[in-house]
């Protein structure tokens, strides 16, 4: 069965095999050896793995690198300009031990400075479980806020980040590998000369003190660090919120949340975007969230509104292979959803799509993603996101949608999504999933309009829903159709900022906005 762990040790095996088979110009001597080929084929079988569960990050990278790196050994496709795979490959050959285990292949990694280990999820994504990984990674987490708040106080040297960004990061990761793999120079007495108080440095130049500054690890393993450590890194705390609609104060403010506790994981209830002028640039920050394992996204009406109307829209433009129905259902579903978006606040989104490209560049500039991305990913992205969620969390099970949870349809169907509610309605099918899924995004106790399809209550769970606006903040309570112990949580709170901690059944206020609803 496939997973990360075997992946990375398939990965690790194809290494050795290239280190010990490769000559100077990275050619393999028999194109057609047969442990080659059987990699390029175990090569497919990754990639395929990887794009059916969406995974995409460190991962992907290497896979990449390796697989264009084995192609090119093997004389099936050029090397790509920008994959510097057998710089690492000549770098290890000149070690005497080339089938280092894949801890080592990453510490390698990270002292050398290869640019994907600058962010702290590539070894989120890498480390197997190893003793004192999570406090290595509240590290750089610390690390990478406190640089940040060096780039505010003086944005003169911006065009140096990422080499700082090595910099700051290198010590201490590879203090943490030298304890661990007991390499290097690490020693008692090193450890205890790291913990003397640092010099004040000579130099005028703000950034390359604070590079030196950061040299020495005592920064970061002081006994006021390794309290707040104890203190903050509990376990994951899982905080739900909804119907952000573009705001951009109230996405601060939950944003913020998890940025200052790594360990807060956001479930975020769907309609980030409409109404408000910064929905796609809150979009584009969730999906950064999901990506490193931070947030998950259950969209919402709105995010339909906006999925489909792209869609049919990019399926009208390319009929070819289509039947007329087929056709004649993406002009209709194009037209709804751009009168849908037109009457419910929708039109500040499709004048972010227009000018997507510029978004992006200034959501790069600000720090807020951390690569370049198309509309057309962002789109996908969403449309492939589940509608509904389960989760178990002190001894209270939770079930989780934007406006209503169907239990028949998620037993059928744990991850229906966006993309396979617009293809059965292209395809003129599936009506009862159809109506079910309307109910999920619409469903509001009080209008029988939003009643597409009738409803039965998730049995043993606790219902948690946005969509609903409460003037009271976030409102606990029993459903009305219920039976006695059917409780539901309705948390959108309109201009109130408001989460829900599911872990510890408690309420986050943090104020309230001034944009109009």
């Amino acid at each position: 069965m496939m997973n990360h762990q075997r992946i990375i040790e398939t990965l690790d095996t194809i290494d050795t095999y290239l280190i010990r088979n490769v000559n100077a110009e990275g050619k393999i001597k028999d194109a057609q050896n047969i442990f080659a080929r059987a990699y390029l084929i175990h090569m497919q079988e990754i990639r395929k793995y990887l794009d059916e569960n969406g995974i995409k990050g460190a991962i992907r990278t290497r896979l990449e690198q390796t697989e264009n790196a084995l192609s090119y050994a093997t004389d099936r496709a050029n090397l790509n300009p920008n994959n510097d795979y057998f710089n690492w490959i000549n770098s290890k050959k000149q070690e005497r031990d080339c089938t280092k285990p894949s801890d080592t292949q990453i510490y390698y990694d990270i002292r050398t400075g290869h640019l994907p280990i600058v962010f702290t999820n590539y070894a989120r994504e890498y480390l197997p479980d190893i003793l004192g990984k999570e406090e290595l990674f509240y590290s750089m987490d610390m690390i990478e806020q406190e640089y940040q708040k060096f780039l505010n106080q003086d944005k003169t040297y911006e065009k140096t980040q990422e080499t700082a960004l090595v910099v700051r990061k290198r010590n201490p990761i590879q203090r943490f590998f030298d304890k661990l793999l007991r390499r290097g120079e690490y020693s008692k007495k090193q450890e205890r000369a790291e913990r003397k108080p640092v010099g004040e440095s000579k130099t005028n130049n703000r950034h390359s003190e604070y590079c030196q500054k950061l040299s020495n690890y005592s920064n970061y393993d002081s006994r006021t660090q390794k309290t707040e450590y104890s203190q903050r890194h509990k376990p994951e705390c899982i905080i739900a919120v909804s119907d952000i609609h573009g705001n951009i104060e109230k996405w601060n403010a939950i944003k913020r949340l998890a940025q200052e506790n790594p360990n807060v994981k956001l479930l975020i209830l769907g309609d980030a975007i409409d109404r408000g002028g910064y929905g796609i640039e809150i979009l584009l920050q969730i999906k950064e969230l999901c990506d490193q394992g931070r947030a998950e996204y259950l969209p919402g009406n709105h995010d339909t509104f906006l999925y489909n109307y792209v869609k049919a829209r990019e399926l009208l433009s390319n009929p070819f292979g289509k039947s007329k129905n087929q056709t004649s259902s993406a002009t209709y579903i194009a037209k709804r959803e751009q009168l849908q978006l037109e009457r419910n606040g929708g039109e500040t989104t499709l004048n972010s799509l227009r000018k997507f490209t510029q978004i992006v560049e200034m959501e790069l500039k600000k720090g807020n993603i951390s690569r370049n991305i198309k509309s057309e990913e962002l789109i996908d992205w969403l449309g492939e996101q589940p509608i509904q969620k389960k989760m178990d969390i002190n001894n209270r099970r939770f079930a989780i949608a934007h406006a209503y949870f169907d239990d028949e349809l998620y037993n059928i169907d744990k991850n229906f999504n966006l993309k396979k509610a617009l293809q059965l309605e292209i395809c003129g099918k599936g009506q009862t999933a159809l109506n079910t899924f309307r109910t999920i995004m619409w469903y509001r106790e009080n209008d029988s309009r939003t009643h597409y399809a009738p409803v039965t209550f998730p049995k043993g769970c606790v219902m948690v829903v946005g969509h609903t606006p409460q003037t009271q903040g976030i409102n606990a309570r029993r459903f009305a159709k219920g039976g006695e112990y059917d409780q539901v949580i309705y948390i959108d709170t309109g201009k109130k900022i408001s989460a829900y901690e599911l872990s510890s059944n408690q309420i986050l206020q943090f104020g309230e906005y001034d944009v109009a609803r």
